[in-house]
């Protein structure tokens, strides 16, 4: 149960099994996402059983309490551009060095 004004739930899954073709899911008997809750799907298929087994989508608030359910993935930066900033802030840095002297 999600519940309480302001609660915030955001799904993650951080271990890769390795041992699905598939995309991982969570497959939970009973879903409440309470007015005032928001559960964040994060990308990751949520199975609840709702006249059968039914897959949750975002949007669909009214049918698990009224609450929201929303579906935006966090997009992690890549490692190359962190790199790239890393260089460029090196570089200022090393302009600035000779001007001063």
């Amino acid at each position: 149960m999600v519940r309480d004004s302001g609660t915030y739930v955001f799904l993650a899954d951080w271990i890769n099994n390795g041992n699905r073709s598939s995309d991982e899911a969570l497959y939970v008997s009973d879903l409440d996402v309470l007015i005032g809750a928001t559960l964040n799907l994060n990308g990751l298929h949520l199975y609840t059983y709702y006249n059968g087994i039914h897959r949750v989508m975002a949007g669909e608030g009214n049918l698990f309490g009224g609450g929201i359910i929303i579906d935006t993935q966090v997009v992690p930066l890549p490692a190359g551009a962190w790199l790239l900033g890393s260089g460029l802030l090196a570089l200022i840095g090393l302009g600035r060095r000779r001007r001063k002297s």
